[in-house]
């Protein structure tokens, strides 16, 4: 039926990616992405700090007063909607990262051996014997500086932020989300000895002091030596700032404009 009422229009605006060559902007599109999942998490622990209500108890058995074991009261609170926010946040941080490098490695084989091509990654190895291997699946026919360059960021050379990455990002793609730890550290008097604040007659209890919550993002379930994990905010930045300043070097070397991503006491550029 027909009407005098004016029609509405919908118009959107999609950018295109040009697929016939070799293209790295989206490289910068995931790395942006990264970033900005990163801040979001970083906006969202006061949240999380608001929520936990818990404190930790400090105790030792009698028998063993130096050992000390550290609990939490209402620990379930862990399991809060601003953890589960963060945990999920976190993961997309890692994602991004780690797209990003899959991109740059797909166009740099591109680039390099004049021919697009299925399968490749970026190689990612925690032994110096399984490299040679892994760049020729990988990467195959970029060029040898090329290839020194992947090398040189590889976990095995003791490169933090990739070794962090392989970890987590494996973790969380194929067991379970890269979980964020809500930690509390404290300090106590060892010769202060008090009644065990949960009632057991075979433990002390110890005054706990300046105790401040801490977050950390679990660590690859391969390293329990790792304890609580690693410092969240500090381990995502470091991440993100090794796959910038790698995908820059290329970037720059073939003419595009280097991304810009700094955090607090560092930067890249």
């Amino acid at each position: 039926m027909l009407t005098d009422e004016p029609q509405q229009a919908h118009l959107a605006l999609v950018p295109v990616l040009d697929t016939s060559r070799p293209n790295f902007r989206a490289v910068g599109w995931r790395v942006v992405t990264a970033a900005e999942r990163l801040q979001e998490l970083q906006r969202r622990i006061p949240d999380l700090a608001d929520e936990w209500t818990g404190h930790p108890v400090v105790r030792a058995r009698k028998e063993t007063p130096d050992q000390f074991e550290l609990s939490l009261e209402d620990w379930s609170r862990s399991q809060s909607a601003s953890a589960r926010t963060l945990t999920y946040l976190a993961s997309e941080v890692l994602h991004h990262a780690r797209t990003a490098l899959d991109y740059c490695a797909y166009h740099l084989v591109w680039l390099d051996s004049g021919a697009a091509r299925s399968g490749t990654k970026f190689p990612l190895v925690n032994e110096a014997s399984k490299w040679g291997k892994e760049k020729r699946r990988s990467i195959p026919g970029v060029t040898a500086e090329h290839a020194e360059w992947i090398g040189e960021i590889q976990p095995f050379t003791g490169t933090d932020w990739s070794g962090w990455l392989l970890e987590l990002s494996n973790r969380d793609k194929h067991h379970t989300a890269a979980e964020v730890v809500p930690t509390y550290r404290c300090r106590v008097n060892p010769a202060e000895r008090f009644a065990d604040p949960l009632g057991d007659a075979a433990y002390f209890g110890f005054q706990v002091e300046d105790s401040r919550l801490e977050l950390n993002i679990a660590p690859a379930m391969t390293d329990p030596a790792r304890g609580a994990g690693l410092p969240l905010e500090a381990t995502l930045a470091g991440i993100l700032h090794g796959v910038v300043d790698l995908s820059n070097r290329f970037l720059t070397e073939i003419g595009y404009t280097p991304i810009e991503f700094s955090t607090p006491g560092h930067q890249s550029s």
